[in-house]
C-alpha cells in the first residue's frame, strides 16, 4: 500500500501583493513517494542540502532547500531527484501561496448603544435564531467540544474569551510560536483593529461567555476554543494610493493546522480560494482524508468551510461541510456562493433572519456590528455542530 511523504517547496514569489517573500530564501519541496523506500530518499535529500523540518502526518514530511543555488538551480535539482526516485516517487508539488483568501468583514453599521446593551450582556436568549435558544433550553451548550479557529489569530486575553481558550492548544504556524496575538500595526491604530480581528470576530461567535454582561454569548458558549494563526496580515499602497490589508497563508502552513491535533473535534476555516476550481495540493487532500476518517477518537474531525467559489477544493471535499450564508429575510447576500457543493447555510447579516446585525468582540474589548458575510455563517455553523455533538 503506498503512503505519501511529502516534501515541500515553496517557489519565488514575484507579486506586489504577495506576503511571502523569497528574499529569506526559503524554498519547500513536496514528494509523495511510496512507504518502504522513505528512508533512502530521506538520506538523499539530506545528502543534497535539504533539511528535515517537520513530520506532519504520518510519513509525510516538510523538508527546506539550504543550498546556495538559485530557484532554476533548485528546481534542475528536484527534477533530477523526481528522475532517480521514479519509481518511488508517486509526485512532486510545489507550495501554493494564498493571497487575499480571507476577507476582514463588513463596512461598520450604526446602532444605538441602548438596543445594542439590550442584545448584549446576558446572551439573551431570543437573540440567536436558527434553533438555537430551543437547544439552550435543552441545555446543550457545546461543553465538552473542542473547536481549533483557523484565522489571522485570537487576541486570548479578550474577556468574552480568555476562559474558553485554551492557550496551551493555541499555535502560530507563521512563526512556529505559541503566541497567536495578531498583526498590530503602530502607525494605523484606529484601524489594526479593523484589518486584524476577523479571528476574535468567529470565535465570539462560536464560544463568547454567557452572561459576563459585555457583548452576546457565543451559540456553543461553554466550548473550548484553540486558535491556529496561519494567516499573516501586511499593508500596501492600493492602485489609489490608499493602505489596504493583504492576508495571506501557504498550503504547507495550511496543512500543517489541518492535521495539528487529532483530539480537535471541528475546525472552523472562514476562508476561501478567490478563484473557482482551484484544486488542493496533495498534502492538504492526505490531511482532510485522515482527520475525517481518523480523526476525533476514531469519530472523524468536522471540518468546516465556506462554499466559496465554484469547484474550489476544500468546498468539494468529501470529507468537508460547505457552507453558504443567508441574508437578512431570506435575500442573497453578495458573497453567497450557487454551487453544488453547498451543505447548510448560516446567516450573514444579523444573528437571526430579521436581524440586521450581529454582536461580535473585538480587540480591546469593544463590541462591534461590523461582521457579515460568510466568514460568520460558517462561524456559526462550526458552533451550531458543536451543540449537536455535544
Amino acid at each position: 500500500m503506498n503512503k505519501l511523504i511529502l516534501i515541500l517547496f515553496e517557489g519565488l514569489c514575484t507579486s506586489i501583493a504577495c506576503c511571502f517573500s523569497s528574499n529569506d530564501f526559503e524554498r519547500r519541496v513536496v514528494i509523495t513517494m511510496k512507504w518502504n523506500e522513505s528512508g533512502i530518499i530521506i538520506q538523499d535529500l539530506e545528502v543534497n542540502n535539504f533539511r528535515l523540518l517537520n513530520k506532519v502526518i504520518q510519513n509525510n514530511y516538510i523538508f527546506e532547500y539550504q543550498g546556495m543555488g538559485n530557484t532554476s538551480e533548485l528546481n534542475e535539482l528536484i527534477s533530477r531527484l523526481k528522475t532517480k526516485y521514479k519509481d518511488m516517487i508517486v509526485a512532486i508539488e510545489r507550495v501554493v501561496v494564498y493571497n487575499d483568501t480571507l476577507k476582514p468583514g463588513g463596512v461598520t453599521k450604526n446602532h444605538k448603544l441602548d438596543q445594542l446593551q439590550n442584545d448584549s450582556g446576558s446572551g439573551h436568549e431570543n437573540y440567536y435564531g436558527m434553533g438555537v435558544r430551543r437547544a439552550w433550553l435543552l441545555g446543550y451548550t457545546g461543553k465538552g467540544v473542542t473547536v481549533a479557529v483557523t484565522d489571522v489569530g485570537i487576541h486570548t486575553g479578550l474577556v468574552d474569551l480568555k476562559n474558553n481558550i485554551v492557550n496551551a492548544f493555541c499555535y502560530n504556524f507563521i512563526n512556529d510560536s505559541k503566541n497567536i496575538t495578531p498583526e498590530f500595526f503602530h502607525n494605523l491604530q484606529a484601524e489594526s483593529s479593523m484589518f486584524t480581528d476577523h479571528g476574535d470576530h468567529c470565535a465570539s461567535l462560536i464560544a463568547s461567555a454567557y452572561g459576563n454582561e459585555i457583548c452576546s454569548s457565543g451559540i456553543a458558549f461553554n466550548a473550548t476554543v484553540v486558535g491556529l494563526k496561519i494567516y499573516m496580515v501586511k499593508l500596501i499602497k492600493g492602485i489609489h494610493f490608499d493602505i489596504v490589508p493583504r492576508y495571506s497563508s501557504r498550503s504547507d502552513i495550511v496543512a500543517r493546522a489541518l492535521a495539528y491535533n487529532h483530539t480537535i473535534d471541528i475546525y472552523s476555516n472562514a476562508w476561501a480560494p478567490t478563484d473557482p476550481f482551484v484544486d488542493l495540493d496533495t498534502l492538504t487532500k492526505e490531511v482532510l482524508k485522515r482527520g475525517a476518517e481518523n480523526g476525533r477518537r476514531g469519530l472523524g474531525i468536522i471540518y468546516v468551510f465556506p462554499a466559496g467559489p465554484v469547484g474550489n477544493g476544500f468546498a468539494n471535499s468529501i470529507y468537508t461541510t460547505a457552507v453558504n450564508g443567508v441574508g437578512q429575510y431570506g435575500r442573497i447576500h453578495k458573497d453567497s456562493t450557487l454551487s453544488a457543493s453547498v451543505i447548510t447555510s448560516g446567516l450573514t447579516d444579523g444573528s437571526n433572519i430579521t436581524a440586521s446585525y450581529m454582536l461580535t468582540t473585538s480587540s480591546n474589548n469593544k463590541c462591534v456590528t461590523s461582521f457579515n458575510g460568510v466568514s460568520p455563517a460558517t462561524a456559526q455553523i462550526a458552533a451550531i455542530i458543536g451543540l449537536a455533538l455535544e
